[in-house]
């Protein structure tokens, strides 16, 4: 597609610029500015628009520069600076993300202030939000600033805005007609829902009540999870989280209605040491494994670690490496068995011979790394690649061996698979066996946006976010990955995928939105399931395991279970 900016000339966009696809149009990237072409000109944003929004000079808010022409004169677009290195703001809900970053409650209070001086500066200039939800939000890698994003549709002095998510829309804002009148005030609820998930890691409206079951109900009725008939799920972070004023304010907006400006800070909030506990159980046998300090993430089957957010143990506890702030590494396993963690700094990947504590040697270029069945993959530019650790006479040498090409600017690493998005069709990179990969097209995916995904032993499962709401799409692949079935979960929230597949009998595990345990083969168009509800099972548990045992962490502890044989 070719191009034009007044005054700063012609530019092609072609597929390697490509970023991503959405319901109005496409971004492009070209260096560090993004063009988003729209796909049907009668959407495009007036330029008139683009003047009033020139006002905001906050350096977070990505608003709209430079009108873009076709080839025919024709405005199709604008320009907008590219932000890299970024999160959806919804991928900081889940807790395991949190622990996986080490992301505290005072890190969050901040990233609150931040986003509140955002809607403080709009508001100064006269303009509104609206749809203040968390997909409109990015995170920058350092998780120390928020930054705005589709701004065109926010609203200005002479243009209504254009879009709002169901999830966010004050249902007591309805002026005649039946149409919605956003404010100030409007924005300042749907930014305290937003806020909220980002203490808590769910919506106000949401949990269980008795009578209560949808938003519509709750949020006309003022019921939250604040109130004393609604339970909140375990896997949620504790209202001790939330400073003490602000969780007075939201009280008042969800619970009481009132619709005010939030405090003026976030305060510094104290965390308290949650107390593990696991329910006795009806149908499994359960036995400790291990305690440490902090939060169990994720134990790797190959290397036999564990991994917490501030290091990597073994299975009995013992420390083998102290992890860098914010640094997430991936596990794998040399041909002479050598453990090595890898992670990227400064473009480069990193390695660490995890039991001799040593860094080892590697001048490998990458954007990001990914492990599967201990091998280390990583990518870089248009090429996917898999790590090849050689150990001739005792020394240690790294090269590469390109496994696949992929879109540099849409594509992502994932737990165990690579996705890309090609004008808006999803395609994974799966990659099971050493120097092989299959790339699959999952067109259930297509036009949803991705949030997080994890294969492991022909089971992908993908929690994607599309018209407001968050699926969970449950993959079975066959074996020679050219085909596969499906099944979805509906309304999830901003879950993430926890599965285990265990080796051998190929049955997965997997712990449903409902805290059930499906246990199900991974063989695609088996019907066969069993489903344990048990007072065992919680949200806050995170599914492992270690050869043919399953387990599963809790908070801090490390816990093996079986189905309880019957007599």
């Amino acid at each position: 597609m070719n191009v034009s900016i007044k005054g700063k000339g012609k530019f092609s966009l072609n597929k390697n610029d490509f970023v991503a696809a959405g319901g109005e149009g496409s971004i492009y990237r070209k260096g560090s500015t993004a063009f988003k072409i729209y796909a049907e000109r009668k959407k495009m944003i007036h330029v008139a628009k683009i003047g009033e929004l020139s006002v905001l000079q906050h350096p977070d808010i990505i608003k709209p520069e430079d009108i873009i022409f076709d080839s025919n004169g024709d405005a199709v677009g604008y320009t907008m600076k590219f932000i890299k290195d970024t999160y959806a703001l919804c991928q900081l809900f889940p807790k395991v993300f949190r622990d996986r970053f080490r992301i505290k409650p005072n890190a969050i209070a901040a990233l609150v202030t931040k986003l509140q001086d955002i809607v403080s500066h709009a508001h100064s200039h006269g303009i509104l939000l609206v749809d203040l939800n968390e997909m409109n939000f990015l995170i920058d890698d350092k998780f120390s600033r928020i930054y705005a994003i589709d701004c065109d549709s926010w609203q200005t002095k002479s243009f209504r805005a254009t879009a709002i998510m169901e999830s966010i829309r004050d249902r007591h804002a309805t002026g005649p007609g039946d149409r919605y009148n956003p404010s100030q005030a409007t924005d300042w609820f749907s930014f305290a829902i937003v806020s909220f998930q980002m203490h808590i890691g769910i919506h106000p409206y949401k949990g269980k009540h008795p009578n209560l079951k949808t938003i519509d109900e709750r949020m006309i009725n003022n019921v939250s999870v604040l109130n004393k008939e609604v339970s909140i799920p375990p896997v949620c972070q504790p209202l001790t989280n939330i400073p003490k004023v602000w969780l007075d304010w939201y009280s008042a907006t969800f619970e009481k209605g009132l619709r005010d400006v939030p405090p003026a800070t976030a305060q510094v909030a104290v965390l308290i040491q949650q107390i593990v506990r696991v329910a006795g159980s009806k149908n499994f046998n359960v036995r400790k494994i291990v305690e440490l300090m902090d939060d169990i993430i994720r134990f790797d089957p190959v290397t036999k670690l564990l991994m917490t957010g501030a290091g990597i143990f073994t299975i009995n506890g013992v420390a083998e490496y102290a992890l860098p702030p914010m640094t997430v590494p991936v596990l794998g396993v040399s041909p002479n068995g050598k453990v090595v963690s890898a992670a990227v700094s400064m473009g480069k990947i990193k390695l660490r011979d995890i039991h001799r504590g040593q860094d080892l040697d590697c001048d490998i270029l990458a954007d990001s790394v990914m492990s599967c069945e201990g091998n280390i993959f990583g990518k870089s530019g248009d090429k996917l690649f898999q790590l090849i650790m050689m150990e001739p006479s005792g020394s240690f040498l790294t090269t590469t061996h390109l496994v696949g090409s992929i879109s540099p600017n849409s594509t992502h690493m994932y737990d165990g698979v690579v996705f890309q998005d090609l004008l808006g069709a999803y395609y994974a990179s799966l990659c099971p066996v050493s120097k092989t990969c299959y790339q699959i097209h999952f067109k259930e995916l297509d036009g949803k946006r991705i949030v997080d995904a994890k294969y492991d032993s022909k089971v992908l499962i993908v929690v994607a976010f599309s018209k407001g709401k968050y699926d969970k799409f449950i993959f079975r692949i066959n074996e020679d990955y050219n085909d596969y079935d499906c099944r979805v979960e509906n309304d999830v929230g901003a879950a993430t995928p926890n599965f285990i597949v265990m080796p051998g009998t190929g049955v997965v595990l997997h712990l449903n939105e409902k805290d059930e345990l499906e246990l199900f083969p991974n063989t695609i168009g088996s019907s066969r399931m069993k489903v344990f509800d048990d007072p065992m099972l919680t949200g806050d548990m995170r599914l492992m395991r270690e050869g043919t045992q399953a387990m599963f962490s809790k908070g801090n502890h490390l816990y093996a279970f079986e189905v309880k044989k019957t007599p």
